[in-house]
């Protein structure tokens, strides 16, 4: 038996409670240096209609990865290695110019604050600079409180 042959078996294991007819499952890629050395899907995607996960199954996401994304982007800020005021395009390069700065905050936090303020000209300009200094000084008293 080859190390990969190895290590496909002890993954398989691991994952075999699940990789049934009658269980939801996972989809699984292991990278290891920038390649895939392992990809397997387990269970089924849908038990109605008995649809097994497969390596290319879509799992629709939804919402359920913004803690995961606002905790990465807290431990960003708090080590330095980010900041709300940088050009949205220093992170993502590949965000089309639309023709002025779109600032990291803004980006963040357009999926985050309600759209309270639309439709109300020059108040809106002012409504959004109050509520992401509120949630500035929140943010950073969170920061401050937890040891991260």
């Amino acid at each position: 038996m080859t190390t990969h042959e190895t290590f496909a078996s002890k993954v398989d294991q691991l994952f075999a409670e699940w990789d049934r007819s009658d269980s939801p499952g996972a989809a699984l890629t292991v990278i290891r240096d920038g390649e895939i050395i392992y990809k397997q899907g387990y269970g089924m995607a849908n038990l109605e209609y008995d649809i097994p996960i497969t390596t290319t199954t879509t799992f629709e996401l939804a919402s359920t990865s913004k803690q995961f994304t606002a905790f990465a982007i807290a431990m960003l800020l708090h080590k330095g290695k980010l900041s709300l005021d940088d050009d949205i395009q220093k992170y993502l390069p590949d965000v089309p110019d639309f023709g002025s700065t779109i600032f990291f905050q803004r980006f963040i936090l357009r999926e985050t604050v309600p759209d309270a303020s639309r439709g109300l000209g020059s108040q809106e300009t002012e409504l959004e600079t109050y509520t992401l200094r509120k949630r500035r000084i929140r943010w950073n008293r969170f920061l401050e409180e937890s040891d991260m």
